[in-house]
C-alpha cells in the first residue's frame, strides 16, 4: 500500500489520511479499527503519520488534506455528499493520491457509493460484484487470501450485458420536481429479471420495475439500477440526473439610478446570471406606472413623483420564469 502511494502521489512527504466519517469501520466489508491500527504501527516505523479524518469539508480537514500525501477511503456505509465529493476531487486535482479500497462482500448500494467517489475524481474504473483471488503472491500460499473486489470498467463484461436499463422521463429537473424512472428489459433469451434495486444517489433506495423521486438539493446525482437475473448474476446500469435550483433569477436589473426626478431619463440594462446549461430566451419589463417593454435594454421617464417598482421577468430555455425587481424613487424637482 505504502509503495503504491509513493508511486502515485505527486507529494513526497506529508501524512496519510484515512476517511472514517461514513460508518465504514468494522462493517465486515470494510477495514476494521484493528486493520487501521496495524497499518498505523507500520507507518510509524517509516516515520509517516497516519491520521483519521471524519469530515473532509471542514476548514481543519482542508488544512490536513493540503499537507497530506494520500487519502484512503474504504467502502462507506453511507453516500458522500456533493460537498464531500468535491473536497476529495480537489485533493486529487492538487496532486494528492486517493486510494479506494473495496470488498467483494460489500452490498451493491455501498459499492455504488465507492463508484461515485471514483467518478468524482475522473476515474473510469468501477467496482464489480465478482471477487478476485491472487493465487501466485498471496499470503502463506492460501488461495483465499487476499480476496478483493474486482476492479472493472463501467460497462459489464461482454458475456454478461446489463439485463435491465434505466429509462427516466428526463435527466434534467428542478428541485422538488417529480421524476419517474422506468425499466427497459434487455435480458434476452434464457435470462430473465428476478429482482430490481434502485439507488437514487441521495441516500434513497427503492425496488421494483418503476419508481419516482423528488430531489431536495441541486447537484448531479448518479442513479444506479441493479438487476439480478434467474442465475443470481447481478448487472448494473447508471444514469446521471442534473437537479437545478430555478429560484435564482437568470437575469438581474441594472438601472442607471434609483433616485430620479420627474421626466428624467432612467436607463435599464440586464445582467445575465443564467449560468451553465440555462440561457435567457425572453425578457419582459414592467416599469410600475403601467408601462411595459421587452428586450435587453430600456429607458424610461416618469411623469409623476413617487416610488415605482420595476420588474424584469426572464424566461429561460426550459420555459421557467424568474423575476428581479428594483424600486425607483422619483422626486418632483430635478437634481441640481
Amino acid at each position: 500500500m505504502t509503495e503504491l502511494i509513493t508511486d502515485l502521489s505527486d507529494r513526497e512527504d506529508g501524512p496519510i489520511l484515512i476517511e472514517g466519517g461514513h460508518g465504514q469501520f468494522n462493517l465486515g466489508y470494510s477495514l476494521s479499527n484493528e486493520d487501521a491500527a496495524y497499518y498505523q504501527r507500520y507507518l510509524e516505523g517509516q516515520d509517516i503519520f497516519f491520521e483519521q479524518v471524519n469530515d473532509v469539508t471542514t476548514t481543519a480537514a482542508g488544512e490536513r488534506l493540503a499537507a497530506a500525501r494520500a487519502l484512503i477511503i474504504t467502502t462507506p456505509a453511507s453516500a458522500f455528499t456533493e460537498d464531500e465529493l468535491a473536497a476529495v476531487a480537489s485533493f486529487a486535482a492538487a496532486g494528492g493520491t486517493v486510494v479506494l479500497m473495496g470488498s467483494a462482500n460489500a452490498p451493491t448500494v455501498q459499492r455504488g457509493y465507492l463508484d461515485d467517489i471514483a467518478a468524482g475524481i475522473d476515474s473510469d474504473l468501477r467496482l464489480g460484484a465478482g471477487s478476485v483471488t491472487d493465487t501466485e503472491s498471496n499470503l502463506d500460499d492460501e488461495p483465499s487470501i487476499p480476496v478483493t473486489t474486482n476492479l472493472n470498467e463501467t460497462e459489464a463484461p461482454p458475456d454478461q450485458p446489463p439485463i435491465a436499463r434505466i429509462n427516466p422521463d428526463t435527466t434534467e429537473v428542478t428541485i422538488g420536481e417529480r421524476l419517474s424512472f422506468g425499466v427497459e428489459d434487455t435480458s434476452g433469451n434464457e435470462r430473465w429479471i428476478d429482482s430490481l434495486e434502485w439507488d437514487l444517489g441521495d441516500g434513497t433506495t427503492a425496488t421494483g420495475w418503476w419508481t419516482d423521486h423528488r430531489y431536495d438539493d441541486p447537484g448531479r446525482y448518479s442513479v444506479t439500477l441493479t438487476a439480478t437475473d434467474n442465475t443470481g448474476t447481478e448487472t448494473t446500469d447508471t444514469v446521471t440526473i442534473a437537479v437545478e435550483d430555478l429560484t435564482e433569477p437568470v437575469a438581474r436589473l441594472a438601472p442607471s439610478t434609483t433616485d430620479a426626478s420627474v421626466d428624467e431619463r432612467v436607463t435599464f440594462q440586464v445582467e445575465d446570471t443564467s449560468g451553465n446549461e440555462r440561457w435567457i430566451d425572453s425578457l419582459a419589463w414592467s416599469f410600475g406606472d403601467g408601462t411595459t417593454a421587452e428586450g435587453w435594454w430600456n429607458a424610461h421617464r416618469y411623469d409623476d413623483p413617487g416610488e415605482y417598482t420595476v420588474t424584469l421577468s426572464a424566461t429561460d430555455n426550459t420555459g421557467a420564469e424568474t423575476t428581479d425587481t428594483v424600486t425607483i424613487t422619483v422626486n418632483s424637482r430635478r437634481h441640481l
